[in-house]
């Protein structure tokens, strides 16, 4: 994107997800075996995507920390990571999967840029910040009256009527590769 003749780049941006783990969501969320990993690939991947699509550069870079909180836990449950694109932006993204109770799942994204800042909150505002524009969309409403996972049905909709019509899916294998070859890169093991 430009502005006035000049690229609006991206340069610092934070993608947070904390979503708790409990026996509400069943027991291979924490079972390695079947789950893959932990609180990374269970909702930190969809911060990550998020975060790869709004700063849309490769990621050349990434230094990351995995811990648990539970000395019995058997997946990751706390990543930070801290990630370099090709485009010169930076970014930390922080998940937190804990198994006790800590409250709603809470989504953020902020994408601070050359021009201002962009606030994801998810499932209740977006906004917008600069010097040219300053506006906020509040979508709580939008969000209750659609259910919880109104996001998530669409995308399978989408998705089932892509193969039905042999057509293209809204998102494509290679973005959902893209995603989980950081995660890999995350995990040590890329």
């Amino acid at each position: 994107m430009t502005q006035g003749g000049n690229p609006v780049l991206p340069v610092n941006c934070t993608a947070n997800i904390t979503s708790p783990r409990g026996s509400h969501l069943g027991a291979w969320v924490n079972a390695p075996d079947r789950a893959g990993e932990g609180a990374l690939l269970y909702t930190g991947v969809h911060a990550l995507d998020r975060l790869l699509w709004l700063v849309d550069s490769p990621v050349q870079r990434v230094q990351a920390a995995i811990r648990q909180f539970s000395a019995t836990s058997r997946v990751e449950e706390a990543i930070a990571a801290l990630l370099e694109f090709k485009n010169q932006a930076v970014a930390t993204l922080a998940v937190n999967g804990p198994t006790y109770p800590c409250g709603p799942t809470g989504w953020r994204s902020e994408i601070y840029g050359t021009e201002g800042v962009v606030r994801i909150q998810a499932r209740q505002s977006v906004a917008v910040s600069g010097s040219r524009l300053t506006q906020q969309v509040d979508v709580r409403k939008a969000a209750a009256e659609k259910g919880e996972n109104y996001n998530f049905r669409r995308q399978a909709r989408a998705f089932v009527n892509a193969i039905r019509e042999d057509g293209d899916s809204p998102i494509s294998g290679r973005t959902g590769l893209k995603v989980l070859e950081v995660c890999e890169v995350v995990y040590g093991r890329a």
